[in-house]
């Protein structure tokens, strides 16, 4: 049967290039596609010089920025590319009364379906072909996700050929071809909106509406996870109607094949029941962003109790997202429950979200995955820890939501159950054994509040020092006091600032160290995935006993005359990279931990959320507190994305253009040399 259809797609293949048709397609859908891609493109590489020109760190993703837009546009292309692909594909030989000598030829319906669909899906899988350039050009300037990208071609070609299969059976419908196109392009039209519909229905209703919706089994594609419950719908969407298409076609037993289509649709039924129900994912994006930490996967297994998530939300979008989110949560756990209220059922005035465990309960603000884990990890604390802030000695206000201040970390603090406290090192410190943080001192420190931090460590409590850069008179700064203690400890901090030339490839400043020089013998630092971004560091100068967290690049160097702005290396006053910039020591039999940080920066709003900056200083909490089995890999995120302006800009533009120009040309004189005949 396969060889027959084979002749049958082959010939209908040929016919597009015959005709018009198949260059037109193709052309415009590049020509189109191109377009936004460099559009989308030239945005993101502005962005990124603008992000330069302000010493900002370039957040964006080129996944978001680039390509789920390009890929989005495609979705959008094919409403009105497959309608003409299809129209012709039995209509004209209904037109032209040549079905009747398919029907007395050797072929069977099948294989008239079967061969007929195949030519239509090979020509868009031809024009997707074309847009391979656009990777390859991201890929040579830039650092796009690849697995990202192929998830979403193999949606696109399962996306297609269900709308293939639907423009197949309006074909079979009519033997007027413009008629058949309208139609196909109604349906694909109607199959989208059904996923706006389900934004005001009931839950019940909206979550019909929502599985039938075309579009919205794309999404998990676009986002670089492969669903077994996307797959199954489109294969089994394709089927159904490739199915109803060889009926309409058979003139005979018409009655017999429509019931053996009406037990083939209730089998589908259930086998898309079935793989709702027990979906498999497979995230194949780079950095397995769709998937649940370590650090959660390890919460979830833990758990001793059910953990009841109340939503109370409206019908549409805010459901369905919390749906996605805590399903993913309840997938690995038995304990995960929740249930969903209509808020106008209810009587609320606004959206809520509340966790309940035994007697506490505690709410959520978003449905992220750290805001959701941390929850649970609060909520399922017996004993609330204690994290004291030194706030006697010129350290920034821990509620302060400017670019330079720590609200965002003392908040996160509090959703993992900590108690956040003050401590002033003019009197005694407390005796809990707890932790005790100082960030950025400006004033100097007696001997006698040395003493108190000493003894805090020797009784069991922890430490974690994080300095600002040097100031411009040394007399003053503070360092010069601490490492009396610290020097005992097998830690010094240098008066100097690191610099590393090589952060200029990314546009930033040579005072920001990006290093991915991480240590994998410390459980702090072993499961950091992505760079640490330590903006005017200082350098630390270690003993044996002292352990190394992360330290500069080869390129980089410790300057000593940075503030007078000499950034040129000298060998007799500048330290050599690579530099150890961050370390911790414990006292004894791993109670009472010094962690030395030779920046402070890292932790402040405008820079925490970079890099593995903020898993850095949580990973750390939580060691010193004891919390070990919370020192993982947190959310991840998509890292920044960066692409390099210059000749591969140039030349994929040419490539982008002339590709198009070139299929439409072509069909422009096919069209003529087909007319003179």
């Amino acid at each position: 049967m396969m060889k027959k259809a084979f002749i049958i797609a082959k010939k209908e293949f040929k016919t597009y290039f015959i005709t018009p048709i198949g260059y037109t397609v193709i052309g415009v859908f590049l020509f189109v596609v191109g377009y936004m891609f460099y559009q989308r493109l030239v945005f993101f590489i502005r962005q990124q010089f603008a992000d330069a020109q302000t010493a900002q760190y370039v957040q964006s993703s080129l996944n978001d920025a680039v390509v789920k837009p390009l890929y989005a546009t495609m979705n959008i292309i094919m409403l009105f590319i497959i309608p003409i692909v299809t129209m012709r594909l039995i209509a004209e030989e209904k037109k032209s009364k040549t079905i009747e000598l398919l029907y007395t030829s050797p072929l069977n319906m099948w294989e008239i379906i079967i061969g007929k669909f195949s030519a239509g899906l090979l020509l868009v899988l031809f024009a997707l072909l074309g847009t391979l350039v656009y990777p390859i050009i991201l890929l040579i300037g830039g650092n796009p996700d690849i697995g990202q990208i192929s998830s979403m071609y193999l949606g696109l070609a399962l996306l297609s050929s269900s709308y293939i299969a639907i423009g197949l059976l309006w074909s079979s419908v009519t033997e007027n071809q413009i008629i058949g196109a309208v139609f196909t392009f109604l349906s694909l039209v109607f199959l989208w909106v059904l996923d706006w519909s389900a934004q005001n229905s009931s839950q019940f209703i909206s979550d019909i509406l929502s599985y039938i919706s075309v579009i919205k089994h794309f999404e998990y594609f676009g986002q670089g996870v492969i669903s077994l419950k996307d797959t199954v719908y489109y294969l089994s969407l394709t089927t159904i109607l490739l199915y109803l298409s060889r009926i309409l076609i058979d003139p005979n037993k018409k009655i017999k094949l429509f019931i053996k289509w009406s037990l083939l649709f209730v089998l589908l039924i259930v086998v898309n029941i079935s793989a709702n129900i027990h979906d498999l994912r497979i995230d194949i994006s780079r950095d397995k962003i769709n998937t649940l930490s370590d650090q959660t996967l390890y919460i979830l297994k833990n758990l001793k109790g059910d953990v009841v998530f109340n939503a109370v939300l409206n019908p549409g979008p805010s459901t369905q997202n919390f749906k996605r989110a805590i399903e993913q949560y309840s997938y690995y756990s038995r304990h995960i429950k929740y249930q969903i209220l209509d808020k106008q059922e209810t009587g609320a005035k606004f959206e809520s979200l509340t966790l309940f465990y035994k007697n506490k309960y505690v709410n959520i603000s978003s449905l992220s995955e750290d805001d959701i884990s941390s929850a649970i990890v609060s909520i399922t604390r017996d004993i609330r820890k204690k994290i004291y802030f030194i706030n006697s000695h010129g350290e920034p206000d821990t509620e302060d939501n400017s670019a330079e201040g720590i609200s965002f970390l003392t908040s996160k603090i509090r959703s993992y159950g900590y108690e956040v406290s003050f401590a002033d090192l003019k009197s005694a410190l407390p005796k809990d054994n707890g932790l005790l943080i100082m960030l950025a001192p400006s004033k100097d420190i007696s001997d006698i509040e040395l003493k108190r931090i000493e003894n805090f460590l020797s009784n069991g409590g922890n430490f974690i020092l994080l300095f600002g850069p040097p100031v411009s008179t040394t007399d003053f700064d503070p360092a010069k006091r601490l490492n009396r203690l610290l020097t005992v400890l097998g830690i010094r901090i240098t008066n100097n600032i690191i610099i590393d030339p090589s952060s200029k490839k990314m546009g930033l400043g040579q005072a920001v160290v990006v290093t991915q020089e991480l240590s994998d013998k410390s459980p702090i630092s072993s499961s950091l995935k992505d760079p640490l971004i330590l903006p005017y560091s200082r350098s630390l100068v270690l003993s044996k006993d002292s352990k190394s967290l992360c330290k500069s690049s080869l390129t980089s160097w410790g300057s000593a005359s940075a503030l007078s702005g000499k950034l040129v290396f000298d060998d007799k006053k500048d330290l050599k990279g690579p530099l150890d910039i961050c370390a911790y020591t414990c006292v004894a039999n791993g109670k009472g931990c010094l962690m030395v940080v030779g920046n402070s920066a890292f932790v402040a709003n405008k820079y925490i959320n970079y890099g593995s900056n903020y898993d850095l200083i949580m990973n750390a909490i939580s060691f010193m507190l004891d919390d070990k089995e919370l020192v993982f890999s947190r959310t991840r995120i998509d890292r920044p994305g960066y692409f390099v302006a210059g000749s591969v800009f140039v030349l994929g533009f040419f490539a982008t253009y002339f590709i198009p120009f070139i299929m439409l040309v072509t069909g422009i004189l096919s069209y003529y040399r087909r007319k003179r005949k």
